[in-house]
């Protein structure tokens, strides 16, 4: 009955359009480096990853800075040894960008932040700063690049900070998918 129930609910997942993607892609292609970069507490889109590869020879890094979602990761998956989570952000600190930069984006009509109000684009700015501010030093992607000798990743889900899309997609550039 248990097995019955997992199907069920796998099947139930696979009705979202992005987890079926994610899932079809790293299930059938030839993929060994999955990065996923805000994986929060890994319950939706990592959960997806995980199963797709299990059994398979990929592994799947996950970033999360915020303290308490990376937590929750890590409790989640340290039992599976597929699944390596880092408490990083994506990029370094420093290459965050200034909020002069963000505002000009959004009225330039480049940044989907059009959609928000400033008043809550500076909310959300100040406390992705002050993540960045108490973060290591370190990027996430390069730190993972480096300890495991991964010139490009085969798959590259950027899901993080509402600030750093620009950033982390130079970081990630040359990823297969």
């Amino acid at each position: 009955m248990c097995a019955f129930n997992e199907i069920k609910d796998m099947v139930n997942e696979l009705d979202n359009p992005l987890y079926m993607m994610l899932f079809q892609l790293a299930s059938t292609q030839k993929i060994q480096h999955i990065l996923e970069v805000g994986s929060a507490s890994g319950e939706g889109t990592t959960r997806i990853l995980a199963k797709a590869i299990a059994g398979l020879d990929a592994q799947l890094y996950c970033l999360e800075a915020q303290p308490e979602n990376f937590q929750a990761l890590q409790s989640r998956y340290q039992d599976n040894p597929q699944v390596s989570v880092f408490p990083y952000l994506s990029v370094y600190p420093a290459q965050f960008p200034s909020f002069e930069t963000i505002v000009a984006h959004r009225e330039q009509g480049q940044s989907l932040l059009g959609k928000y109000p400033l008043k809550e684009i500076t909310r959300w700015y100040d406390g992705e700063k002050t993540l960045a501010a108490q973060s290591p030093q370190i990027s996430g992607i390069d730190h993972i690049k480096a300890s495991y000798g991964i010139e490009h990743f085969d798959l590259v889900l950027l899901d993080g900070a509402e600030f750093l899309g620009v950033q982390d997609f130079e970081a990630v550039k040359g990823a297969a998918l």
